[in-house]
């Protein structure tokens, strides 16, 4: 096996200065063939027969010669894929290079090695539609992906992202696929990754960010598949569901509401989000929703998904989307229902439950009710204005919330003589008015605070 690895340094060094040379040719001497060759027939081998710094160093700067070597066109990429190369360092180097990554004694070697052999992935595939397909099918449909981003530190794990990412940016297919039931812990491990980064820097200025991790989780959002992969996670328990967490997040960090009229991370997935909602708010409706440890990763999404709900509603034409698919009623519902219990504020794992929840609740409201009758008219016919206006004061647990309720009346009554005249008329018959048969469904009423003047909402005893 030494003797063999005394073969590669001549024929990559020659290799080597046709390439600087820029005289690459198929005919030239050495030419690819010789050093495919070289590598299928005596490194390969060498590696599995002799494990060592030096097979690794060696299969090393083959590994790059090649990664350069795409370079000089897709032909090139094509014969590599043709000689099977390609196929012989992902089935018997990566499981062997990841294996020696563990290894103390081989462990830089074997990284270098890695990430050089990610290299030459992403390079055999820029720009080439044909040699995806192949790259996809040996590292996705055999999990190795998943492994090799599982078992390496996360900047080298950014390379893979880089090759995944290439890989599925021009395909539907395989984005959905990535999105599914096989490829979503590949998903959440990404998702992950990207969270520990963003820790890390609020303490840490010099941790490198995961540029390919942001490109991929970009890509996979702005194409619409939020919903295939919410779906997904639901199928991996507690994990999946701290990962739609995760995913939200990562939304809210990186869309700003100055961004809304061009931002497809929102916009492409406004169904699945207003479904995430419905289903969420209605289960919000319940105290021990937000009390219960059971149940806080719902009540952290949900947290999460209204101002998010509320960044969506700043576009025009989505406020008629909201109310028609009943994004509007639920989120009445939901104020009216948390107006009847004191919301408990805690703290479980970094993950903030009912704080603030009302106060955005209001803020979505008025948001969506901009300049939008029909939105106007469903909040009014829920019993929503009473429930409004009964948070005209200071709240602790929801900070502005007297603010932005003063907003949301605003918006509400632009243009609407019907509610203007409504709360002009709860001066004289405040609870005669304001007692809606919503808010008796719900068991709610109204009443007149004697000390302030206020509209109050209290749980009807009867």
């Amino acid at each position: 096996a030494n003797n063999l690895l005394l073969l590669c340094p001549s024929c990559c060094c020659r290799f080597e200065k046709n390439l600087q040379a820029n005289t690459f040719i198929m005919d030239s001497k050495p030419r690819l063939e010789d050093l495919l060759l070289e590598i299928s027939q005596n490194l390969i081998p060498a590696l599995n027969n002799n494990e060592s710094n030096e097979s690794y160093i060696a299969t090393t700067k083959a590994i790059r010669l090649l990664r350069n070597a795409c370079g000089q066109g897709s032909h090139i990429q094509q014969q590599l894929v043709a000689s099977e190369t390609l196929k012989e360092l992902i089935n018997k180097t990566l499981p062997l290079a990841l294996n020696g990554y563990k290894n103390k004694e081989y462990h830089d070697s074997a990284a270098s090695c890695l990430k050089a052999l990610a290299q030459f992935c992403v390079n055999t595939v820029a720009g080439n539609t044909n040699t995806r397909s192949v790259l996809w099918e040996l590292l996705f449909t055999s999990g190795s992906f998943l492994s090799w981003i599982n078992n390496v530190e996360k900047e080298h794990s950014d390379v893979v992202c880089m090759a995944i990412h290439t890989c599925t940016v021009d395909s539907k297919e395989r984005r959905e696929q990535l999105c599914g039931l096989q490829g979503a812990p590949l998903v959440a491990t990404i998702l992950e990754s990207i969270d520990d980064t963003e820790d890390t820097e609020e303490n840490d200025d010099t941790s490198a960010p995961l540029e390919a991790h942001h490109f991929l989780i970009d890509t996979l959002l702005k194409h619409g598949h939020l919903d295939t992969l919410f779906l997904s996670l639901s199928q991996m328990s507690a994990r999946g569901e701290l990962c739609k967490i995760s995913v939200l997040k990562y939304i809210r960090r990186r869309v700003s509401p100055s961004e809304i009229p061009e931002s497809d991370l929102l916009l492409s997935n406004t169904t699945a989000l207003c479904t995430r909602f419905k289903l969420l708010a209605y289960l919000g409706r319940e105290a021990s929703f937000w009390k219960e440890e059971a149940s806080y990763c719902h009540a952290a999404a949900l947290a999460l998904i209204i101002p998010l709900m509320s960044t969506l509603a700043m576009k025009e034409n989505i406020r008629d989307i909201l109310g028609e698919r009943g994004v509007v009623e639920s989120a009445v519902l939901l104020l009216g229902a948390m107006a009847q219990w004191q919301a408990t504020v805690y703290e479980e794992k970094g993950l903030t439950s009912a704080f603030c929840v009302e106060r955005d609740i209001i803020q979505f409201i008025g948001n969506v009710c901009y300049k939008n009758q029909q939105n106007q008219n469903m909040v009014f016919e829920h019993g929503g204005i009473p429930l409004i206006l009964s948070r005209f004061s200071h709240d602790d647990n929801n900070p502005y919330i007297r603010e932005w309720a003063i907003t949301a009346v605003r918006n509400l009554t632009e243009n609407n003589e019907k509610i203007q005249e409504f709360i002009s008329s709860i001066e004289s018959d405040p609870t005669g008015v304001a007692n809606s048969a919503d808010l008796h469904a719900m068991g709610m009423e109204v009443i007149v605070d004697k000390v302030s003047g206020k509209l109050k909402v209290k749980q009807n005893k009867q």
